[in-house]
């Protein structure tokens, strides 16, 4: 029986809850949860909040795998969105498809 529920994953409680970033002097600490979404670049990661773009040098896959699954949902290789930031969803069909 111990084996078993040694076996069982548990839920990780150290996910990431603070993003640093380095302007210039000054260092600014933004709350995950007030990120929209992550977008990776060529060596950065743009840290898109509702008032601010801010870059980071972490790759997005590190950020992948410090982030919550629950509340950021990798919806592209490059992008990490914020569940709970999501508004809405506009699904768009690529020119030229047929409409149904």
């Amino acid at each position: 029986m111990e084996q078993l529920i040694d076996s069982i994953p548990q839920k990780r409680q150290d996910y990431l809850q603070w993003i640093r970033v380095q302007q210039g002097s000054i260092m600014k600490l933004v709350a995950v949860e007030e990120v929209c979404y992550f977008q990776a670049g060529d060596g950065y990661t743009t840290v898109v909040t509702r008032e601010d773009e801010l870059l980071i040098s972490k790759p997005i896959k590190d950020l992948d795998d410090d982030l919550d699954p629950n509340r950021f949902w990798r919806i592209h290789r490059g992008t990490i969105s914020n569940v709970s930031q999501i508004d809405k969803v506009s699904l768009s069909m690529p020119a030229g498809a047929p409409s149904r």
